[in-house]
């Protein structure tokens, strides 16, 4: 598991993408979000909490 800044630069067929708001939330949030949604090649994910 990486934060989205470790990720800069780096690629994967697939990625898990975990709290985007707290991303958006942190400083420069936005460029931190961008980074983590572009990491994937062939699928994004996210997971989703039920109770």
């Amino acid at each position: 598991m990486l934060t989205a800044s470790q990720s800069k630069g780096l690629e994967w067929d697939a990625a898990l993408l975990v709290d985007p708001q707290g991303i958006a939330a942190e400083p420069r949030g936005w460029n931190g979000l961008y980074v983590a949604l572009t990491r994937c090649t062939q699928e994004l994910g996210q997971p989703i909490l039920t109770r």
